[in-house]
């Protein structure tokens, strides 16, 4: 098969960078930009001398696959079209701003054989990658992932900007179904919840605890993994991981505390994370991982092969998402457009004796 005639529907920061490297990469056939607002589809068509359309209906006859990159609200509506004209896709993630639309997508995607990828690019983050081979049943996971405001996604709260990242991956290392979510948050900015934070307990006795916030002045996107393999945490943004593990050493060591001298006690501590608890730098291959993703549909649209991020995968990233963010929703009194600053729930249901 010859490359594949893509699209890109919508030209915002993703869709700009997704163009970007479709345009300088060998796997697809770049066909056009897809942008109904008219000075960003001429800007775009300028900047990568690529024929621009105000509506999909304009190119849907002149490709083979779509990158949806439109704001969150339009992808149903726009993936339901370009699946029905038997196109393959890559979704941004969230895959759709309500689960039924996520059913009815993978079912048609299903129906007509056709790829539906969900656009978690965390899991081609080369850093997740090392270390998730690494990772052996994982009994607790604290994820966080904090940016600045960048007046981006104010259609969704931060759960499906920026939480559902991590959802996404802790579902990927915990086999087990999920016996109990419990969450808070808080609006600043408004409409929706700005900071969130969630604990999700597994039925194999695994819990997780997630922080996000798109209010936060030091930006983080940290995981750290316990598991019977020991310790593991990565920095995506820095794309670096280490592990700690435990040694035979550890298990074995044995300190009588009133009869070690201090000398003794100082050089346990010096070869502590050496000897019982040896830490070790995960080597990190240079990749980038958008270009990694596109990579991955591009070859399950040649070959026929799955792909790494599912429709099924995104649908229960979101379906989980929703439930924090209704949580927060239910429990926070703060109206639905509070701009007075951070809101957190109050509990209305006990009354004095």
């Amino acid at each position: 098969m010859s490359k594949p005639r893509i699209a890109v529907v919508g030209i915002g920061r993703l869709g700009d960078i997704h163009t970007n490297l479709v345009n300088c990469g060998d796997l697809f056939d770049l066909i056009a930009i897809v942008e109904p607002v008219e000075s960003a589809r001429l800007k775009a068509t300028k900047k990568f001398s690529v024929r621009g359309a105000e509506d999909i209906s304009e190119i849907t006859d002149q490709i083979d696959c779509a990158i949806i990159a439109t704001p969150t609200l339009y992808h149903f509506e726009v993936a339901q079209t370009l699946l029905n004209a038997g196109k393959h896709l890559l979704i941004e993630k969230p895959i759709s701003i309500e689960i039924g639309e996520a059913d009815d997508l993978i079912a048609l995607a299903e129906s007509k054989e056709l790829i539906l990828q969900v656009g978690h690019v965390e899991r081609f983050n080369p850093a997740f990658s090392a270390v998730a081979k690494h990772v052996a049943t994982p009994m607790f996971i604290n994820a966080i992932r904090t940016a600045n405001y960048s007046f981006r996604s104010t259609d969704i709260g931060v759960t499906l900007d920026l939480m559902i990242h991590d959802i996404d991956l802790i579902l990927s290392l915990i086999d087990s179904p999920i016996a109990a979510i419990d969450a808070v948050g808080s609006v600043v900015v408004g409409p929706h919840e700005d900071t969130a934070n969630a604990r999700l307990t597994f039925k194999n006795g695994a819990f997780a605890n997630l922080t996000a916030s798109r209010v936060n002045s030091e930006p983080q996107r940290t995981m750290q993994i316990e598991g019977a393999q020991g310790s593991t945490k990565i920095d995506f943004q820095s794309s670096t991981a280490y592990t700690i593990d435990v040694s035979d050493h550890a298990n074995s060591l044995r300190i009588d505390l009133p009869n070690t001298n201090s000398e003794e006690l100082k050089s346990l501590q010096d070869r502590f994370f050496v000897d019982y608890l040896p830490k070790t730098e995960v080597s990190i291959p240079k990749g980038n991982a958008i270009a990694m993703e596109q990579e991955d549909f591009a070859t399950a649209i040649v070959t026929g092969g799955p792909v790494q991020v599912s429709g099924r995968d995104g649908r229960d990233a979101l379906a989980i998402a929703i439930e924090i963010a209704n949580q927060i929703r239910n429990k926070n009194s703060a109206t639905a457009h509070a701009i007075k600053g951070p809101h957190f729930a109050t509990d209305t249901s006990k009354t004095p004796a």
